[in-house]
């Protein structure tokens, strides 16, 4: 009852429900980080002469909710997207971003000049960010792309290369040295 109105109030939105054994408001990832963070701090009490004894070590973890169930294309959705963009404009997009790991904003900034058609390699040094870097360090990165990738970059530079041989730029709003349409919308940024 006291948990129930203490959650009316917004008082606290992490909670131990006895009635559940189980902390409410938070995953079970949580509540061991947390139990972790305790044990610690209770170690470095003892080193100081504070406690005599480290309790948190004598507690269990109790199991908090679930986590959030991923996003993520399963096997079956990944393959109808592929299967489903194979031949159309942005083909080489998706093939480089689905098979090759890479962020949207990622791929939406490479250039020709960091794609390496004969390794099969493709090197992030940049994104569309505002700040124009990665999303971390770690980020910039060099790495192998599949072949059926490699296939729809070459098929990609031959398009383009036809496209200034009649005179135009390339692919409509492209700008030159982009191997993405620049104007792909993304909400998240």
């Amino acid at each position: 009852m006291a948990e129930t109105k203490r959650r009316a109030q917004g008082e606290d939105s992490i909670y131990y429900d006895r009635s559940r054994d189980r902390w409410t408001g938070t995953t079970t990832r949580s509540v061991r980080l947390a139990r972790m963070i305790l044990i610690q701090a209770t170690r470095n009490a003892m080193v100081n002469d504070l406690v005599v004894r480290n309790v948190a070590d004598l507690a269990t973890v109790p199991t908090g909710k679930l986590g959030r169930p991923s996003k993520s294309l399963n096997l079956d959705q990944t393959l109808a997207v592929l299967d489903a963009a194979k031949g159309e404009r942005l083909w080489p997009y998706v093939a480089v971003s689905m098979l090759g790991g890479i962020r949207t904003e990622e791929a939406r900034a490479l250039r020709w000049s960091e794609v390496d058609l004969e390794a099969g390699t493709v090197s992030v040094y940049q994104s569309v960010r505002r700040t124009g870097e990665t999303k971390t360090e770690k980020s910039r990165r060099v790495f192998q792309i599949p072949e059926i990738a490699v296939e729809a970059l070459r098929d990609l530079v031959l398009k383009q290369a036809a496209a200034r041989a009649k005179g135009r730029s390339g692919l409509e709003g492209e700008q030159p040295g982009v191997l993405h349409e620049p104007r792909w919308p993304d909400a998240r940024d």
